[in-house]
């Protein structure tokens, strides 16, 4: 039974009662708040109605969500604040069985917060001649879709909807922009056209990508995770370049190549996998890309190569006076220089770590690397300069007659022709990048977010978007700049503001996943945020709040529930997701069954159990439990804070020693590969059925999930990236780097391990 009619049915039955034994029935809402009462009849309802969708609006706001109910159609109770008067409109969509549209229903009362707060309204169902049946087109990237029978037109919004008779074949049409193409997905497939009867309500998703380009948007990395979302990937972005504003590139780590075409951010084959640092190039059809391992790659406008760079050196920096004047410097004093066929690694000047490398001609070019190391070289040969900074130097452009330089610490150095000096930046901390549009609008960029503008007179500090830190900052145009760096955070500024590329990179985290298959997932973090997965593209969910969810789980389709922050409690019914009263105020972090009747959630101090009727408090929990998983409704475990277990055989919890006292996330396990469980520390615990033990000798990294297919494929995962694996006889480490945190980890039987985490990241694993 749904969470939503066991509410109103409890409300009913009260009402009954108390008019039964002719007492006066108090206005008070399930949660004892002190309320106007609206009871609301339903009359005329078709003879196969099964549910009815309601919603109330209070003037211009609603004034309660949308609830489903599905006991007692003809007759429900809405709940207002006392404080409330106007207009009050109740909207009744009545549904049958499959979720299709019988008929509908409004009324328009006048609400006065006066005694006795009870009011009366009644809904007449006028019944369509035909059911209607929603169907849902979420699309991404560039592309429109349009309906036969006529009705939906998608173009411009993510995500539009429209009804149809029951039974009707609809036919959808994608017009891809120019150069692009279509994929289909969810009730659609394939690449061509999208015909579909409906029987019940569905949903289709149009993904447009680039034409030619690759089957995905996908950015996989060394480690063996590939971005899922938020696309095109969420590795760290190093540094760009572009032909102008209708073709930009990016590269960053685990050989990650993007390409923007003035519309959309897609990814490349680079064809490598270890981190690219910089990149430079004289055309369109003439790009260079360097990296670690003494790695050059070329773009001849059709795809990228590797070129031989007789180097082993982890190369830094590029700049080029023409196509056969290039020059590449690098750690220990690394220096290449490219003549139009051939690179050449030169004999060392300095064993500096060289950082940057710009010139204002051939015979004019400038190195900047550790410690103020700055070296010119005049056609030559090379001098040094010195004495004008102890900071490392990690960045370099020219702007008109002047060259500039950031550093470590905050310096900025200007170079007007003649001499170097240092300018005041406004900040202390470390810059990494600078650009320039022309001599009076320079940008720069660095750690945690520092952006800084130079107008011609002085550098100004501005606001950050994020945290995260910036390592490239790239001038097209005074109305066209763009910013890249950590968690493949992508900036951009029209010359008024600064906004992210990728939705939700800035401010979300992930923290639980789960599905029923391959094609259908959901995904829960901050701010109430939701998004779901359709087999094909990831898409935001409404939900009915803004509060923080921690855990997601469910038992099919139309069964799934989240938890979150202050005793949150969300139920997903197949269309949509309501709040549910859990009875608790207290956070809620942890939710796992065995059926839709017996579902357990854990928090602080906190244990609730659902019987597929009602939420109640099973007493015996002592302290802040993370995680919860089972095997049987008889062999329940928990974990939480300073190593506390506790294990429920059936009748109630007891606690269990685990021979630690780090804080505990996470539990998974089989009948026959045994019980784990992570936390703090690199914490990873064993259960072999009597006792917990503690694996010895890992790396220290929190570890915040944990899950396996089988007795040796076990992952562990945590902050930053941590990765450690079983394989039935030892625990290995896979170092990521490049990557967020992972928060939570789930597998399909039939699909990959995927994982969530910090800055958005949904991944899932190559291997």
């Amino acid at each position: 039974m749904k969470s939503s009619s066991v509410r109103f049915l409890s409300q009913f039955l009260l009402l009954w009662a108390l008019l039964v034994v002719g007492c006066k029935r108090e206005e008070v809402d399930p949660t004892g708040q002190e309320k106007i009462a609206v009871t609301v009849t339903v009359t005329d309802l078709p003879s196969d109605a099964v549910s009815l969708r309601v919603l109330a609006q209070l003037g211009e706001v609603a004034a309660q969500n949308t609830q489903d109910i599905v006991q007692k159609l003809d007759e429900f109770v809405i709940y207002l604040d006392r404080d409330k008067s106007g207009p009050l409109t109740i909207l009744v969509d009545v549904l049958d069985q499959p979720g299709c549209k019988l008929g509908k229903g409004q009324v328009t009362i006048e609400v006065r917060p006066a005694p006795p707060y009870e009011l009366a309204a009644q809904v007449a169902i006028t019944r369509y001649p035909a059911a209607l049946c929603t169907l849902t087109v979420t699309t991404l990237g560039n592309g429109t879709v349009s309906s036969v029978p006529a009705g939906l037109s998608c173009s411009g919004q993510p995500v539009c909807t429209a009804d149809f008779a029951r039974n009707d074949t609809v036919q959808l049409t994608a017009t891809p922009a120019p150069s692009y193409k279509v994929t289909w997905g969810g009730a659609c497939t394939g690449s061509g056209a999208c015909q579909l009867q409906l029987t019940g309500p569905a949903q289709v998703s149009a993904q447009f990508s680039v034409a030619g380009g690759p089957t995905d948007n996908r950015v996989c990395l060394l480690s063996g995770w590939c971005y899922d979302y938020p696309l095109p990937q969420g590795s760290v972005l190093r540094a760009m370049w572009a032909s102008g504003a209708s073709s930009i590139w990016a590269v960053g780590h685990g050989g990650v190549i993007l390409h923007y075409d003035g519309k959309a951010w897609s990814g490349v084959p680079s064809g490598v996998t270890i981190n690219l640092t910089s990149i430079w190039g004289t055309a369109e059809n003439n790009i260079w890309a360097v990296g670690t391992s003494g790695t050059v790659l070329h773009y001849d406008g059709t795809s990228w190569t590797a070129v031989a760079s007789n180097s082993t050196a982890a190369l830094v920096s590029i700049w080029g006076a023409a196509a056969d004047d290039i020059w590449v410097v690098g750690l220990g004093g690394s220096l290449l220089h490219y003549n139009g066929t051939a690179w050449t690694e030169l004999t060392k000047f300095t064993t500096a770590d060289l950082r940057a490398v710009v010139g204002r001609s051939a015979k004019d070019i400038w190195v900047g690397g550790a410690s103020g190391a700055l070296w010119r070289y005049d056609g030559a040969t090379w001098s040094q300069t010195t004495g004008i900074t102890t900071r490392d130097i990690r960045g370099m452009t020219s702007a008109g007659a002047n060259l500039w330089a950031v550093c470590y610490g905050g310096a900025i150095l200007k170079h007007d022709g003649v001499k170097w000096a240092t300018v005041p930046s406004g900040t202390t901390r470390d810059l990494l990048s600078i650009s320039a549009v022309n001599d009076t609008d320079i940008w720069a960029s660095g750690l945690t977010g520092t952006l800084l503008h130079y107008t011609g007179t002085n550098w100004t500090v501005g606001s950050s978007l994020s945290g995260l830190h910036i390592w490239s900052v790239l001038a097209i145009a005074s109305n066209d700049i763009w910013a890249a760096g950590q968690g493949g955070i992508l900036l951009h500024y029209n010359g008024t503001t600064w906004s992210p590329y990728s939705p939700s990179y800035l401010a979300s985290t992930l923290t639980g996943i789960w599905g029923t298959s391959k094609s259908d997932i959901w995904a829960v973090g901050d701010t109430g945020q939701i998004l779901h997965f359709n087999g094909v593209i990831w898409s935001k969910v409404a939900a009915p709040n803004t509060t923080p969810l921690q855990a997601v789980w469910g038992t099919d389709v139309s069964d799934v529930w989240a938890v979150g922050d202050t005793g949150t409690l969300l139920h997903w019914d197949g269309l949509q997701w309501s709040a549910v009263a859990s009875g608790v105020t207290a956070s809620l972090y942890g939710i796992w069954g065995t059926s839709r009747t017996d579902v357990w959630v854990v928090g602080a101090s906190t244990a609730l159990h659902y019987d597929g009727s009602s939420w109640t408090v099973v007493p015996g929990i002592t302290n802040r439990l993370r995680g919860v998983f089972g095997f049987s409704n008889k062999d329940i475990w928990a974990v939480g804070d300073a190593g506390y277990i506790v294990r429920y055989d059936g009748s109630g919890w007891t606690t269990v020693s685990s021979g630690v006292t780090q804080n505990l996330y996470k539990l998974w396990g089989t009948a026959n590969t045994g019980l784990w469980a992570v936390g703090d520390a690199g914490t990873v615990l064993a259960y072999n059925g009597s006792t917990w033990s503690k694996a010895s000798g890992l790396p220290t990294d929190n570890l915040y999930a944990v899950w396996g297919t089988k007795r040796d494929d076990v992952w562990f995962v945590g902050n930053l990236g941590a990765q450690l694996h079983f394989d039935g006889t030892k625990i290995d480490r896979f170092t990521a780097g490049e990557m967020p945190s992972f928060y939570a980890l789930w597998q399909s039987s039939t699909g990959p391990l995927m994982g969530v985490g910090s800055q958005s990241m949904i991944v899932s694993s190559s291997r």
